[in-house]
């Protein structure tokens, strides 16, 4: 049977039939547009334009196994702030080392993008950023002693503030596999054809004969010859010849004068000296003249940049972009306000126990006792309110109570997503943020949810009857699971000289942490993983409570403490596809404790998922109703609904 336009217009049924089917694909292409529409979907620190291969799970073995260049790859979390610090550095270093690509590339993956997890977790990443190095014709497989598989992780590669220290790295990582390139002549060389012999002894087979030296003179602790010889790497007619002590050729040449000194001997032994530029970059100018004694036309200088000019230029990029996103994203929550959101909680709670407890290999010892007791805390303090998410945290913790010696990883995250499956706990967006939204990306997000999930815990443990310490339970997950390794540094060291752990009451530990997050603030205060929405300051400000500060300034900490017990212990539903402003304002958050018996919900649909149901469902029924009406009366006048339908189209694009 074949359908047609034609048969539309003849059977008014079908045509009825073709305005629902119409109306239904509109509404779907509505509401994924809208979807689309996500400002806080991951975007790493890196982008092309860096020099900078970007990283995947899908193509990272692909990429760096088996090529004729050695690599440095960066596993790192967008939202970690040690690697915001580190980015501006690596962004510099890979813009230095561009014209190295014959010899080094550089690569990256964002370990924070869910995607990547299994990736960085075979890589066996277990903090932010860390740096990893592999040779030239890498194999994805090492066998180990005995005689099993292993993938190939590379070797660990030191970080550094400092370029050029990260580039002396490079230098003896690589000087190894590239001896045509890096490989040292005998100083007690005496004759410019004993020079070629031995040049040409060294080149690897396979590797043209270079027709021109350019000769290098420099002290020991200097490495111009070994960056103009990395610089010049793609082209093997050119090989730079590196001596470190005065010999027969040194005045065969005619090189008087200070050091470095440069000569070059052209295959024909036509020999002559280059002058050393003492006013600009010794490596571009040797390389320039190189390239043009050669006939070949110089690249453009690398854009060699401080990486305090690069910082500063990657914050104005990001406000200049904050600017452009102004008026398509929803505005955020000011400052000043505070108010604690379910859905940042509940996502902080995803977040851990997907994406950084799943990052290890296996869980044992203090990491299993340290994800037991998380787990079994948030069942006992987390305010949920929805039924699904407190069965699964107990159900989770049961489970892990019964595991005494270790559980492997793939196991751990079997029955995760057993019991996710089986009781839907997320009813979030798993890519956007609440109240701890960022105005650009890569900020706040998830360190402000894991910040704002202990600050609760650990004030509605004050309310308990039972004492809770909160305080150890959080040490035990930031020092064994939290990605950053800067900042579990950080957290630890406060803990060890603060004596944290020995303070023997609930109320006393919270205000611990408090004082310890605004020590966190002003360290980080100014910095460029700082949200220049959400500036660092003391914790609460006169704005949130002009109650809890003295005449004199001083914080007044039982003041203090009701403000926190006041914001922490009521976290409400605050993203406009869950409730209403009405609702959020009377919700009333449910506890898994003995007081407060949990809400029902049906835990398989979100908000949206709901407005998309409601709104096919009126439309399908307004049409039904409509052609029922229509044919019953028997009207005379012919309504077309094909006309209803171009109406409907026309209406539902101007809201978009």
């Amino acid at each position: 049977m074949s359908f047609s336009f034609a048969t539309i217009r003849k059977r008014p049924c079908a045509k009825y039939f073709f305005v629902v089917c119409a109306i239904f694909f509109i509404v779907i292409d509505i509401t994924e547009q809208g979807a689309i529409r996500q400002p806080d979907a991951p975007k790493g620190l890196y982008d092309a334009s860096d020099h900078i291969v970007i990283l995947n799970a899908t193509n990272i073995k692909s990429t760096i196994y088996g090529t004729t260049n050695a690599w440095i790859v960066e596993f790192y979390s967008s939202w970690c702030g040690h690697c915001i610090h580190f980015a501006p550095v690596f962004k510099q270093l890979a813009a230095e080392v561009e014209s190295w690509q014959s010899v080094i590339k550089v690569g990256a993956i964002d370990c924070s993008d869910e995607s990547n997890v299994p990736a960085c977790r075979e890589y066996e990443i277990m903090g932010y950023p860390t740096v990893h190095s592999f040779p030239p014709m890498c194999k994805e497989k090492t066998i180990t002693e005995d005689g099993k598989e292993e993938l190939t992780r590379g070797d660990y590669f030191e970080k550094s503030d400092k370029v050029s220290d990260l580039k002396n790295e490079i230098m003896e990582l690589v000087a190894p596999h590239f001896p045509h390139i890096l490989g040292k002549v005998s100083e007690t060389v005496s004759s410019f054809s004993d020079l070629w012999s031995s040049v040409k002894s060294s080149t690897t087979s396979g590797i043209p004969e270079p027709s021109l030296l350019i000769i290098m003179y420099e002290g020991e602790k200097t490495v111009i010859g070994k960056e103009l010889a990395l610089r010049l790497s793609s082209y093997p007619q050119i090989r730079v010849v590196r001596f470190q002590k005065r010999n027969a050729l040194y005045d065969k040449l005619g090189l008087k004068g200070e050091w470095p000194a440069a000569a070059y001997v052209k295959a024909d032994l036509e020999t002559g000296s280059l002058t050393i530029p003492r006013n600009q970059d010794i490596v571009t100018y040797l390389e320039s003249t190189s390239l043009k004694m050669m006939k070949i036309e110089p690249p453009p200088p690398p854009d060699l940049k401080p990486a305090a000019q690069l910082a500063a230029q990657l914050l104005q990029a990001e406000e200049d972009a904050k600017q452009e996103q102004s008026n398509l994203e929803e505005p955020n929550a000011k400052a000043s306000e505070d108010v604690v959101s379910i859905e940042d909680l509940i996502h902080a709670v995803r977040n851990s126990l997907r994406n950084e407890v799943g990052l290890q290999k296996v869980l044992s010892g203090s990491k299993l006792k340290a994800v037991q007791d998380y787990v079994h805390v948030l069942g006992q303090l987390l305010p949920a309110d929805r039924r699904e998410l407190i069965v699964f945290l107990m159900k989770l913790d049961k489970w892990l109570q019964t595991q005494n010696d270790e559980i492997q990883i793939n196991d751990y995250l079997d029955k995760l997503t057993e019991l996710e499956l089986e009781n839907h706990p997320w009813d979030i967006d798993v890519n956007t943020w609440a109240n701890c939204r960022g105005t650009i990306a890569g900020r706040r997000g998830y360190p402000c949810g894991l910040w704002r999930l202990f600050h609760t815990l650990s004030m509605l443990a004050s309310q308990k009857t039972q004492e809770i310490f909160v305080l150890p339970v959080m040490h035990g997950y930031i020092k064994e699971f939290f990605g950053c390794t800067e900042c579990v540094k950080h957290f630890t060291q406060m803990i060890a000289e603060d004596g944290a752990l020995m303070i023997s009451t609930v109320r006393e530990q919270a205000l611990w942490l408090w004082k310890a997050h605004n020590k966190v603030n002003e360290r980080t205060k100014g910095t460029a993983s700082e949200d220049p929405g959400y500036p660092k300051g003391k914790y609460p400000n006169d704005k949130q409570c002009s109650s809890c500060y003295k005449e004199d300034g001083i914080f007044d900490e039982d003041k203090v403490f009701e403000y926190l017990l006041n914001v922490y212990s009521s976290p409400i539903r605050t993203l406009r596809t869950h409730q209403t402003e009405k609702s959020k304002r009377d919700a009333e958050p449910v506890h898994s404790g003995p007081k407060h018996a949990p809400r029902l919900s049906s835990g398989i649909f979100s908000g949206t998922d709901y407005w998309i149901f409601c709104i096919v469902y009126l439309s399908v029924a307004a049409l039904l109703i409509f052609g029922y009406l229509h044919f019953k009366s028997g009207s005379r006048r012919r309504v077309d609904p094909l006309a209803i339908c171009r109406k409907f189209i026309q209406t539902s694009k101007s809201m978009v």
